[in-house]
């Protein structure tokens, strides 16, 4: 069913319940499985619809004594957030009718959402609602050319594209000075030297100096805010002579 909303955003179907009693079960539900509409029409005789997001309705009817409705397969989708910090991951696609369902975060920026589906093809992706228009669209950050598509098979296989991940998209960059006190310490003829994630931990790459002789060498990196930076202090340029970190 195809619904089109006035501009009120006020649509009102009804039906007679009274003939359906008898004849089987039906439910009207939304495009995408009763998630958000599922109105059992032997019981009711309208609903009223004011979200016109939902375009496409659906009459869900297993006649008595006939056989049972279209076998539905459950199919987790799931988009990784690889440090980004998104804080309202949507999921949409042909399944919905291309409209909006939130997603779940389990708190380590892994979003879910489980829709129970027909067997066929189904295009889809997820937004980061942002207050945007539309939102920002994951899946060309995690490098789709074009839309996911997830393929249910007739027997309940799901093969295809059930998720993804969308890599740290960066940010501002802010200036980290790195200090080692090394005043109660031989230096080394090499130098002291810093070794980490920022220079792909080599040891000889990012020698460290001290200006004024106190004892204390420096090394200074640009960084990107929100991300994190692993490294060892050596007093040498060669792994074997990097600091000893306690467990």
């Amino acid at each position: 069913i195809q619904i089109a909303f006035p501009p009120s955003n006020l649509v009102t179907l009804q039906w007679n319940s009274d003939f359906l009693v008898g004849l089987g079960t039906f439910f009207l539900q939304d495009a995408f499985g009763g998630m958000m509409i599922n109105v059992d029409m032997t019981q009711e005789s309208s609903v009223d619809l004011t979200n016109p997001a939902f375009t496409t309705l659906k009459i869900k009817a297993t006649p008595s004594g006939e056989s049972p409705p279209t076998e539905e397969t459950p199919v987790t989708f799931t988009v990784i957030d690889d440090g980004n910090g998104y804080e309202d991951v949507e999921l949409k696609g042909a399944m919905t009718d291309w409209a909006n369902v939130d997603m779940n975060n389990d708190g380590t920026g892994t979003w879910t959402l489980t829709l129970e589906l027909e067997s066929g093809s189904y295009e889809w992706g997820a937004i980061e609602n942002d207050g945007s228009e539309w939102g920002i669209w994951l899946p060309s950050l995690a490098g789709f050319d074009t839309n996911p598509t997830v393929v249910v098979g007739p027997d309940g296989s799901v093969s295809g594209d059930t998720g993804f991940t969308v890599p740290f998209q960066g940010g501002d960059e802010v200036m980290v000075t790195f200090n080692v006190d090394m005043s109660d310490d031989d230096i080394s003829e090499d130098g002291v030297h810093i070794a980490g994630t920022m220079n792909n931990w080599d040891p000889a790459a990012s020698p460290m100096s001290d200006e004024d002789g106190d004892g204390v060498y420096t090394a200074s990196f640009s960084l990107i805010v929100g991300s994190t930076a692993e490294y060892k202090f050596l007093n040498g340029n060669a792994w074997g002579t990097e600091e000893s970190v306690p467990e």
